[in-house]
């Protein structure tokens, strides 16, 4: 139905404001955990938070993918932690965000074919988590690391 007259700014603003508050607006600002640091502690009251202690089947997705992030901080060091953010996106794209200091180094989580996938925001390089028991493997793999470069490695 169009309104057959038009309407004035202070009639439209208290109409968007009446949406938000009975819709719920999200406000993605409002979400974001700020920490002195990011780290297991801190991940892991995220996890309390939005899916709930061990055991609930409610969310299992969202606990892998918090878990992954867990698994991801030992990657860099602790103080590396102290000015970066993770962005985690559950797959109804539900955003939950951990920040710390000047977020220079930001991290999305999401799943992608099923596994938590871990991708440098700034960077092409990317982190997937490891399958609980990999096959050994008769490769040998060689690593190199370069400061202030994404961690490759090549197996040969």
């Amino acid at each position: 139905m169009l309104l057959e007259h038009s309407l004035d700014d202070s009639t439209l603003n208290r109409i968007l404001d009446n949406m938000r508050k009975h819709r719920g607006t999200f406000s993605y600002q409002d979400e974001v955990l700020e920490v002195e640091e990011i780290n297991k502690r801190n991940l892991g009251k995220m996890i309390i938070r939005h899916v709930g202690h061990e055991g609930v089947d409610e969310k299992p997705d969202l606990r892998r993918l918090f878990q992954a992030c867990i698994d991801y901080l030992q990657t860099e060091s602790e103080r590396f932690w102290r000015n970066a953010s993770i962005t985690i996106y559950d797959e109804e794209d539900n955003m939950y965000k951990i920040a710390s200091g000047t977020k220079k180094h930001q991290f999305i989580c999401r799943m992608k074919d099923g596994e938590p996938f871990i991708r440098d925001k700034r960077a092409a390089s990317d982190y997937k988590k490891p399958k609980q028991s990999p096959p050994p493997s008769t490769h040998t793999t060689h690593c190199h690391h370069h400061k202030n470069q994404d961690k490759s490695c090549i197996i040969s």
